[in-house]
Formats: C-alpha cells, sequence, structure tokens
C-alpha cells in the first residue's frame, strides 16, 4: 500500500474528519513540539520513509499528529505503529474511528513488512 491509498482509505472512514499523511523521502531531524521542555521543542530523529497520521480540524487549517508509522532503524528492524500523538484523549465516536486508523494503519506496515521481506 502506497502512502497515498493509506490517505484515501483513511479519508473514506468519516465524513466528519479529514486526514493528511506525510511521508518523508530522506533521513533528517525535525523541530517538534515538546510541552515538558523548557523551550515547548525539541529535535527529533525522522526515518527515511517514516510516514506520520494528521487529522485535520473542519476548515482543515489545524492538523493534529495521531500516530507515526515507523520504518526499520538502526534502533529498531521492524515496521511499527507510534501511538504518541498530539490527540491522548478520545470520546466513544472518536475511539471508534481512531481503532479503525489504526487498523489501517497495520495493514500498512504489514505489508510494508511483507516487501521488507521479500527484498532481503
Amino acid at each position: 500500500m502506497k502512502t497515498k491509498e493509506l490517505e484515501q482509505k483513511l479519508n473514506e472512514l468519516s465524513e466528519k474528519l479529514k486526514f493528511q499523511v506525510k511521508e518523508y523521502e530522506k533521513d533528517q531531524f525535525k523541530i517538534a513540539d515538546d510541552s515538558e521542555a523548557d523551550s515547548g521543542l525539541k529535535i527529533e530523529s525522522v526515518y527515511k520513509n517514516e510516514v506520520e497520521v494528521y487529522g485535520l480540524n473542519k476548515s482543515g487549517t489545524e492538523k493534529y499528529l495521531l500516530f507515526k508509522l515507523v520504518p526499520p532503524n538502526d534502533q529498531i528492524n521492524i515496521w511499527r505503529i507510534d501511538i504518541d500523538g498530539q490527540v491522548q484523549q478520545w470520546d466513544l465516536l472518536g475511539l471508534e474511528l481512531y481503532i479503525k486508523e489504526l487498523q489501517l494503519a497495520n495493514q500498512f506496515i504489514a505489508e510494508k513488512s511483507d516487501e521488507n521481506h521479500e527484498e532481503n
């Protein structure tokens, strides 16, 4: 599954919420929010092919990191879902939607894992 296909499938889950998927093309560093740091910011490593999934507000002006799909790298040699996003609390309907999002994410990393095994 390609990232555009993942984004399309996520956007089919709900008419009220839109999703945006971003894939990084190379290893790099980025500045991210960190409410526990004195500056409110932190520097994070981002790996080639890492995918970030965002939920957008109704007007599309604000986006919130929901989770990341992290490829194999020097630290951990498997695809995985990092659920340490900006949204930490869900109501009943939101939780049902989040579970569906994670099921699609699981399908995405399962296919990516299969691709990695075929290459090796």
